[in-house]
């Protein structure tokens, strides 16, 4: 078993309830008094008050999970209430350079193919500004009386082009500073974006070392806890350890196996949240 499963509140209940038995044990035989199993009564009700909130944290859950993926309320209960490990992580996530980190995000993507339009369409509205020859040409028949034109003399044909200066146009210059303030807000936004994402990764590259390191400590913790526990119980079967003892001892235990798994879970967490600053697709 891992130590998240450790931390079942399953667990710790049965330990209440082994530890009540010992304290009617210990009263029976006249080697406690009646206050020692009036307080693993005690202590055994406060455990079992909080089942109910597990209880229901995890029917949310598994809702909420069920209904992500268009399933009826408890769908997936039978297949989430299995008694499974949670799989281990690495111990380190290649984060590589940042050239290729501007590969992998979306965000970073888009915003760098928005600069390239801001950037093409610049040259759109300079090459608005050249100057253009248009070639035209006009024919046709005139004449005062219908029947003139059809002599020769009533034929007219124009030839001749057209010359275009748009340089002199004040609109047309307006277009092309316009597309070079967008082209500089396109460059700007792609700057901060990229900035934005190396923060986010550093961010959850520091997260996820330091809930590492605190998941190990707890561990190393959690395992003095238990040894701390069994050898007061053992003094309190001997006479030497009083019941407060056993409480405190059992009580720190429940504290720090609750916290190993929060810690767990948020090393999880961790992980999922660096693999999604990274932008995934890294080899």
């Amino acid at each position: 078993m891992t130590e998240l499963i450790s931390a079942d509140p399953q667990i710790s209940l049965r330990r209440q309830c082994e530890l009540l038995e010992l304290s009617r044990q210990r009263r029976a035989a006249g080697l406690s008094s009646e206050v020692d199993v009036v307080e693993a009564a005690a202590e055994l009700g406060s455990a079992q008050a909080q089942l109910p909130a597990f209880e229901l944290t995890i029917t949310q859950d598994i809702n909420q999970l069920s209904r992500l993926l268009a399933r009826e309320p408890d769908a997936l209960r039978a297949e989430l209430e299995s008694e499974v490990a949670i799989p281990a992580v690495p111990a380190s996530v290649p984060i590589g350079l940042p050239a290729t980190l501007a590969r992998r995000r979306p965000d970073i993507r888009k915003a760098e193919a928005d600069l390239h339009a801001a950037t093409a369409q610049i040259g759109v509205a300079v090459a608005g500004l050249y100057p253009s020859v248009t070639l035209t040409g006009a024919g046709g028949m005139q004449s005062e009386t219908a029947g003139e034109l059809t002599q020769w003399a009533s034929r007219f044909f124009s030839f001749g082009p057209t010359l275009e200066l748009p340089m002199f146009d004040r609109g047309r210059w307006q277009t092309v500073s316009l597309q070079r303030v967008r082209e500089k807000e396109a460059a700007a936004t792609y700057a901060n974006t990229v900035l934005n994402a190396l923060h986010e990764v550093e961010n959850a590259r520091a997260a996820y070392d330091a809930d590492q390191d605190r998941q190990a400590w707890l561990q190393n913790t959690v395992a003095q806890n238990r040894d701390a526990l069994d050898l007061t119980r053992a003094r309190y079967r001997s006479g030497v350890a009083s019941f407060i003892e056993v409480l405190d001892a059992e009580r720190t235990l429940r504290q720090n196996e609750l916290a190993l798994a929060q810690s767990q879970t948020a090393v999880s967490e961790d992980l999922v949240a660096l693999y999604r600053a990274l932008g995934g697709g890294w080899d």
